[in-house]
């Protein structure tokens, strides 16, 4: 599947810069993972889906990436995938790839009932979790080419960033 990054203006701010992920299959209506996440969510977690937009406009245009609005290593090791909260007792889960403090590339996620301990427990957060751990390895390989640049500003790609993933992990 090939996927372009596209930053989301509307959340980006001076603090951090906000991307996510465009599908191929969804790029004729300009629908990222993160537009999913949302439609998948709004009418059972409207609440929920506005609070996490709050937080990650105010991260983005005042303080800054917060390391007590997230949850770490989500992920493998190194791959900077981590969760975003509601709320710190909620059930709601965003996961995003982190570079640094200042980008974010949003993906998907879902509810996680209060009765599984373990994303690997609900296919769901799972699939949006080992997806966005595929596009953190292609990513990781584009900044090793030379192809994708983390700067102060944001992330800076000088091509066309479209890559093959297998979807069959």
């Amino acid at each position: 599947m090939n996927f372009t990054l596209v930053e989301i203006e509307e959340l980006t701010g001076k603090k951090l810069k906000v991307y996510s992920i465009l599908t191929e299959e969804n790029a004729e209506n300009c629908y990222t993972l993160y537009d999913e996440f949302i439609d998948a969510n709004r009418d059972q977690f409207k609440s929920e889906i506005v609070y996490i937009n709050d937080r990650i406009e105010v991260m983005a245009k005042y303080t800054g990436l917060r390391d007590d609005f997230l949850k770490k290593d989500e992920g493998s090791l190194g791959d900077g995938i981590c969760a975003l909260y509601d709320k710190p007792d909620s059930n709601l889960r965003l996961y995003f790839i982190r570079y640094g403090n200042v980008a974010i590339v949003l993906g998907g996620g879902g509810h996680k009932p209060k009765s599984i301990r373990r994303l690997k427990e609900d296919p769901v957060l799972k699939d949006a979790n080992y997806f966005l751990r595929q596009i953190s390895a292609v990513l990781a390989d584009a900044v090793r080419e030379g192809s994708l640049t983390i700067t102060n500003e944001g992330l800076e790609s000088n091509t066309e960033f479209n890559y093959t993933i297998d979807n069959d992990e």
